[in-house]
């Protein structure tokens, strides 16, 4: 096992979604905005922009799942188009992405060019309602169902549920408990065995990792969406040690809030910190 993460910089792309996202609060889009900042000046990459943010007031908003599907496809389209460049061009991905609704377009891009990937599903949430089962109609909770498969998002699938591992997950709706009862997804609680356990399910495949903010207790890091518990710094830290460098696809990062409700900025400098200490050049 790799004791760290390691990208040399000069295969990384780095790519900032900033289009349409089913996104209700707009909070998402400022966290990947100022994650894009913190990773360039750390980093010196600049970042890759795809999309064009238009602000959805209540008069022009979206209503329901299918009225959002057909307002983001052609900025999810274009997320489709610049992981398969990345990819085709043998990069290694760090994506910012506001909502993890567009992981239903990053995703089968990743498994269409490694077929034997695994997704290390880093999320407070599972993410796996359909359309005909979700309790709020959310398409940021049918991101993984469409990756898998369970429905058609028009951007592809092609993840085997075998190869999915769901970390951090405690806020699971009652289909998704009946959905992984049928299904060898993999789900991990974040102990100090972590790192082990990941390495022996990864083995020798491929991997992305896809990380949504709230998975981190919310006195840690906010996100619009938080659930009580979760993880720190030190927990994301003994994930990434599971990783080895040269099966490392990409990784995404989404759901980060820029501030807390009362004002106060997020620690995205800490977040970057965990990541940069795992990308630099050897």
């Amino acid at each position: 096992m790799n004791s760290g993460l390691t990208m040399r910089l000069r295969d990384i792309d780095l790519l900032l979604y900033q289009g349409s996202a089913a996104d209700v609060t707009g909070g998402g889009l400022n966290g990947a905005v100022q994650l894009a900042g913190v990773f360039e000046r750390r980093l010196g990459i600049a970042p890759q922009r795809i999309g064009e943010h238009s602000l959805r007031t209540s008069a022009n908003r979206p209503t329901g799942w299918q009225a959002h599907l057909d307002d983001v496809r052609h900025d999810f389209g274009c997320a489709s188009q610049a992981w398969a460049k990345s990819l085709r061009a043998h990069r290694r991905i760090i994506g910012l992405l506001p909502r993890c609704s567009v992981a239903m377009a990053t995703l089968p891009q990743v498994v269409k060019r490694h077929p034997r990937a695994k997704v290390l599903w880093i999320d407070a949430h599972a993410d796996l309602n359909t359309p005909d089962d979700s309790p709020s109609g959310y398409l940021g909770g049918m991101a993984l169902a469409a990756a898998i498969g369970r429905w058609d998002s028009g951007f592809g699938a092609g993840l085997a549920p075998g190869n999915t591992c769901l970390i951090g997950a405690r806020d699971i709706d009652a289909e998704e408990h009946a959905y992984l009862d049928t299904q060898p997804i993999r789900q991990l609680d974040v102990t100090p065995n972590i790192g082990t356990e990941i390495a022996e399910w990864l083995g020798d495949a491929p991997v992305y990792i896809h990380l949504d903010c709230d998975v981190f207790d919310p006195a840690t890091l906010p996100a619009d969406y938080a659930v009580h518990g979760g993880i720190d710094f030190d927990g994301l830290a003994r994930i990434l040690t599971a990783v080895s460098a040269d099966r490392l696809i990409g990784i995404e990062i989404a759901e980060l809030a820029a501030t807390w409700p009362d004002g106060r900025q997020a620690p995205t400098q800490r977040l970057v910190d965990v990541f940069t200490r795992l990308v630099q050049e050897r």
